[in-house]
């Protein structure tokens, strides 16, 4: 029973480990391929992320001037104005971001594929000839697309950190 608890401790901790490992490779990549365009999604990312608090902000500021009624029509037109400025600014941001990643991805295909080429060509001849090799060859290539995929529910789940801090 104890010898079964430390193997369930030390594979949860391998998993553990795999996926910081994972993790920190995928960043990497994306640093490696492109550093304006991680940055870019970075940024992005949180401020998709603190939008909706600034729109919550508003509507309470909303709520509030209608029930005080002492600031005037106004400030409630200037509030909701700001709400919809937040909402359209959001779009485009999204949008912009949904480019930016679609752009970077295929960076990120690019320079995987260029590793592979790469490291086949210091390979010997022989090395092709082996149906083993080239099954491994194909599972990278096809692993490969999986990677910007990766990168992008990793920044969701940062967003989501984010968001749960935010909401408190």
């Amino acid at each position: 029973s104890i010898l079964m608890s430390n193997q369930s401790k030390e594979s949860k901790f391998t998993a553990q480990n795999r996926i910081c490992m994972s993790i920190r490779y995928c960043m990497h990549l994306s640093w490696v391929t492109s550093k304006i365009y991680t940055v870019l999604e970075l940024l992005l990312s949180v401020l998709l992320t603190i939008l909706p608090f600034a729109t919550l902000y508003l509507s309470k500021s909303v709520l509030d001037q209608l029930v005080d009624q002492s600031n005037g029509v106004a400030m409630v037109v200037n509030s909701i104005i700001g709400m919809t400025l937040i909402g359209v600014l959001s779009t485009v941001l999204r949008q912009g971001l949904n480019c930016i990643q679609t752009v970077h991805g295929e960076l990120m295909q690019f320079h995987i594929q260029e590793g592979i080429v790469r490291k086949s060509m210091t390979m010997d001849m022989e090395f092709f000839d082996s149906s083993d090799y080239l099954d491994a060859m194909q599972a990278v290539k096809n692993n490969a697309a999986g990677l910007p995929g990766s990168m992008w529910n990793i920044l969701a789940c940062i967003n989501c950190s984010i968001s749960a801090v935010y909401s408190f």
